[in-house]
């Protein structure tokens, strides 16, 4: 039953995504580029942010003060957004370098275990699509060397519980963080639960989540900081 009700809450969560989607592309149809729509980054590259990625960006700022983190020095662990997901790409900004999942190898074949990159500004430019060859790929463990976590999710309760996307790919690399580094899951405002989400034995809580609207801090021990 718990494992059909996630399923369930995933299917509904697609499904206004996909419409959301359609949504943003026609009014980008009608409407003409404007400089405050994009970003330019070290090598000249300029990359559509989605409506939310700017409050996204804020929120993610606000996030950091809040648990004592400066952006300048942090090492986090990103992801790299896909076209229905919460539009991340501004945080890229921030930091002059991150992890982010490698999900192909150097020889351009799917990966099945977790394995992470790590994207310099410096060298990299704008950030990569979410299934491009990345280079050197660094084994589950490297997630050890990262200060917080950052990661995409369709639901999220105020225990932490998180519904991702069904394969369990951050329930095996979560297993490597480092002890106390926060993990914290992005959503569209919508995407909240004000209701118990089903959790499983082997679904790992996230201690914050990020949405258009600002942070929360689900962890006790965090809210404090």
């Amino acid at each position: 039953m718990c494992d059909e009700r996630k399923k369930l809450i995933r299917r509904q969560a697609r499904s206004k995504r996909s419409e959301r989607r359609r949504r943003v592309d026609a009014a980008q149809a009608v409407c003409t580029h404007t400089p405050g729509n994009s970003f330019e980054s070290p090598d000249e590259l300029s990359s559509e942010i989605r409506p939310e990625g700017f409050a996204l960006l804020d929120a993610w700022k606000g996030l950091l003060s809040a648990l004592g983190l400066s952006s300048c020095e942090l090492f986090p662990a990103l992801f790299l957004p896909t076209p229905t997901e919460p539009d991340i790409r501004l945080l890229f900004t921030t930091v002059s370098r991150c992890l982010v999942p490698a999900l192909v190898g150097e020889n351009g074949s799917r990966l099945s275990d977790p394995a992470w990159a790590q994207w310099d500004a410096s060298s990299r430019g704008a950030p990569p699509r979410p299934h491009e060859v990345l280079g050197e790929t660094l084994g589950a463990d490297a997630l050890a060397e990262a200060d917080i976590v950052l990661l995409p999710a369709l639901a999220v309760d105020e225990d932490g519980t998180r519904i991702g996307q069904g394969g369990g790919w951050y329930d095996r690399a979560l297993r490597h963080a480092r002890p106390g580094a926060p993990i914290v899951a992005v959503i569209f405002d919508d995407e909240w639960s004000a209701q118990p989400l089903p959790r499983l034995s082997h679904d790992i809580p996230v201690d914050a989540v990020v949405t258009p609207s600002g942070f929360r801090i689900l962890a006790s021990d965090l809210s404090s900081v």
